[in-house]
């Protein structure tokens, strides 16, 4: 009796695969691993699992296969329709991250080439990175839930992440998901030098991409003072000051002097050189020199007649009389 049955068993799956349930044929093709959300391709093409299914979800699937390290695959019989809509489904788990696809199926010989390509979970945030006109590749990519965390960003370590640090890949991309409602600040860097803090509101999206610049920090321009004395010989060390009123031009007289934005000593060439002081507004500028006249120190001081604005590189000189 035990043998009848599986008899009977081996009998029914053959009639399975050449009977009314399977038909004779092909169904082969290539299969490509695609990221379309950060632009690249996977290589690693063997293993991805091939199912036909007349379930979209492929479960249960009627028959499988994997492919080989070309992301080839073949079926050399598939199920008849039966008045049932079949799916060719493929699927393979990368780094946590499913990549799949799904599409209909006809009961003909056919060569299917198609990519499977990521589906994350939970909300997202696609970041582009780039520069004044090309994108960046291996930016670091900080998400956090506050702006005050947001800008520990120039700590090597910066606090209160959300998640992992992300790196942008050859073509500038990064993603952040399986993310909640909420709203989070999203800041790069890279070589210290850093992106502007933006928000991202996922409260009532699901997806949000985002430009992030990181641009080379401006440089401001230089002055560069000369002091002479009335015979047009160099003097060194001259205290010299910037300021940014006339008012504070009598500070120059106290001890110490107060309210100055810029302060240094010239060299031996009678030259200091300011950077950092503010663009296109008006600056005073003078100078304060002690000097030896019969036998006493004599303070004299010198001041610069007119404001300057700097939009450039600037010279300007300081004659004592």
């Amino acid at each position: 009796m035990k043998k009848n049955v599986i008899l009977l068993v081996i009998l029914s799956f053959w009639s399975c695969k050449e009977g009314d349930l399977y038909v004779s044929g092909s169904i082969k093709g290539e299969i490509k691993i695609q990221n379309n959300v950060l632009e690249t391709e996977i290589q690693d093409k063997k293993n991805i699992d091939v199912y036909i299914s007349n379930d979209s979800t492929g479960s249960p699937y009627l028959i499988s296969t994997k492919t080989d390290s070309l992301g080839k695959f073949e079926f050399e019989y598939f199920p008849s329709k039966n008045k049932k809509t079949l799916y060719l489904i493929a699927e393979k788990n990368i780094g946590g991250i499913k990549y799949r696809k799904v599409q209909n199926f006809n009961n003909e010989s056919q060569i299917a080439n198609f990519s499977i390509t990521p589906i994350y979970s939970g909300k997202q945030i696609v970041v582009t990175i780039k520069d004044n006109s090309d994108l960046i590749n291996n930016a670091e990519v900080y998400l956090f839930i506050s702006e005050s965390q947001a800008k520990t960003i120039a700590n090597e370590n910066p606090e209160g992440l959300i998640q992992t640090r992300q790196n942008s890949n050859q073509k500038g991309k990064a993603i952040f998901y399986n993310l909640t409602s909420s709203k989070y600040y999203l800041v790069s860097r890279l070589n210290k030098q850093y992106s502007k803090i933006e928000v991202v509101d996922l409260t009532n999206k699901d997806k949000v991409e985002i430009l992030l610049s990181i641009l080379p920090p401006t440089q401001s321009p230089k002055l560069n003072i000369k002091v002479l004395d009335s015979q047009g010989d160099v003097v060194s060390g001259i205290e010299t000051f910037i300021f940014s009123s006339s008012l504070f031009l009598p500070n120059l007289k106290s001890n110490p002097v107060a309210g100055y934005i810029g302060t240094g000593k010239t060299n031996n060439k009678g030259e200091y050189q300011f950077s950092d002081l503010p663009v296109n507004q008006n600056l005073y500028i003078a100078s304060k020199g002690y000097f030896l006249k019969n036998n006493k120190i004599d303070t004299t001081y010198t001041f610069l007649e007119k404001p300057i604005k700097l939009s450039q590189d600037t010279t300007v000189s300081l004659l004592f009389k």
